[in-house]
């Protein structure tokens, strides 16, 4: 701050938060208010955080270590890197930098807000002065226009808007003493009718204390769902790994994961509000379930496994859930409940033939499948294809499928496997190679 400059604090009323300004002859800055600087530090945060959780998520490079208390940790972390970023984001570094993508404006407002100085008002790098202005307009969106007739003239209908400046970061006291410096240097200033109403709007006593219990507020749940998060990641890595290492046939390390996953997932924190959306409802909840089935079901307790599943499909009844409790059913030979399942899946997905191959692959191979298949085929293109061909050539509907080795596997293995072409039994688990079709 330059020599002789004081600080002191613009009159806000008693027991909320003060406001500060930075004054001296040749500069004032603005601050914005507190409220604002929390909500957008906070946001800041959640976004960095949520790029941390996709990391994790989508890669393993974490599984050698317990993550499931570090959540309050990290976001600490993440907050102190986003109060750093979004102070540099508002520096005059920042906005010479980005000046080929936000004009020499701040990328983001932050800790301060404007400048003033003897001659004008400096936003980033754009300077206009006192007496360019003609008129100050408030937008709907909340946005303070400074409008000029120094270069469209008289003859314009209106001012050219020559500068906009977000006008809700900072608290009433300085909104006011931003508009006092300018009439006091531009006696001739239009007001449009707005900004003349929020300029006669009383300071409600308390109001800065409100908002400041609503960035409260909102910091609890960012701690709330940091933490929910990494213990939500750390259940899903467990039953994972329960998973693999059943069916890599390691028992007993598979039986250790299991434990350590039930005990996350069966006594999670009591006052936290995001982790049972995250392990009890919709399609996360669900896919923790449907992991846990697959864990189960290789350590041979299937009736364990299909219980799983079915409160999985409860949860996210898509015909992805149908399908896995119908592999499911398959593999324990409980075949009638398995083609209920897939019959659910194609009547809630009637344009999916992933589920239609799933219930062709389940029929023998006699007349019947042909029937069925036939009977598929008219169905799809009553639903997709009645009106082909489309125009323009080539632009015909098609089927979207997304096909996962346990969805080949399950059709093709049942499809192909039980005799070749010269009537010998073909292997009924693995793939089956070109040679042994050729034979």
């Amino acid at each position: 701050m330059p020599k002789g400059a004081a600080a002191y604090n613009v009159g806000c009323k008693k027991r909320a938060p003060k406001e500060e300004i930075f004054l001296s002859p040749e500069n004032e800055t603005l601050k914005t208010a507190f409220s604002h600087r929390c909500l957008t530090l906070i946001t800041t945060s959640f976004v960095l955080f949520e790029i941390v959780f996709l990391e994790l998520y989508a890669d393993n490079f974490w599984f050698a270590f317990d993550i499931a208390w570090l959540g309050v940790p990290v976001i600490l972390i993440v907050a102190i890197f986003a109060h750093f970023l979004l102070s540099w984001l508002s520096s005059p570094r920042a906005c010479r930098l980005l000046s080929f993508l936000f004009k020499g404006r701040l990328p983001v407002v932050y800790s301060s807000w404007l400048k003033l100085n003897s001659s004008g008002v400096t936003f980033g790098l754009k300077h206009i002065c006192y007496q360019a202005i003609d008129e100050l307009n408030l937008t709907w969106l909340g946005n303070l226009e400074f409008r000029s007739r120094r270069l469209c003239g008289q003859e314009s209908p209106e001012p050219d808007c020559v500068l906009k400046v977000p006008f809700g970061v900072a608290c009433q006291e300085v909104q006011n003493l931003l508009l006092e410096r300018i009439k006091a240097n531009k006696g001739d200033l239009s007001l449009n009718e707005r900004l003349e109403k929020r300029l006669r709007s009383p300071i409600v006593r308390g109001q800065a204390l409100v908002q400041l219990f609503g960035a409260v507020f909102m910091v609890l749940v960012l701690i709330d769902v940091a933490q929910s998060s990494f213990y939500f990641l750390e259940t899903l890595k467990q039953y994972h790994l329960a998973h693999v290492e059943a069916r890599l046939g390691k028992r007993h390390s598979a039986l250790a994961h299991l434990k350590n996953a039930d005990s996350l997932y069966l006594k999670p924190f009591a006052v936290s509000w995001v982790i049972s959306g995250l392990l009890f409802q919709g399609s996360s909840g669900a896919g923790v379930l449907q992991t846990r089935a697959q864990a189960l079901f290789h350590l041979g307790l299937q009736k364990e496994a299909l219980s799983e599943a079915r409160k999985a499909v409860d949860l996210d009844p898509g015909f992805r859930n149908h399908l896995s409790l119908a592999r499911l059913f398959a593999g324990s030979r409980q075949t009638l409940s398995a083609r209920a399942e897939i019959a659910d899946a194609i009547a809630s997905h009637a344009d999916s033939l992933l589920p239609r191959l799933y219930m062709l692959a389940m029929m023998k191979p006699d007349a019947a499948r042909l029937e069925l298949y036939k009977k598929y085929m008219d169905e799809l293109k009553e639903s997709t294809f009645e009106q082909e061909p489309m125009w323009p050539p080539g632009g015909n509907r098609f089927l979207a499928e997304n096909f996962y080795s346990d969805d080949i596997s399950f059709i093709f293995d049942r499809l192909l496997s039980p005799t070749n072409v010269s009537g010998k039994n073909l292997p009924a688990n693995g793939p089956v190679g070109v040679k042994q079709l050729l034979r």
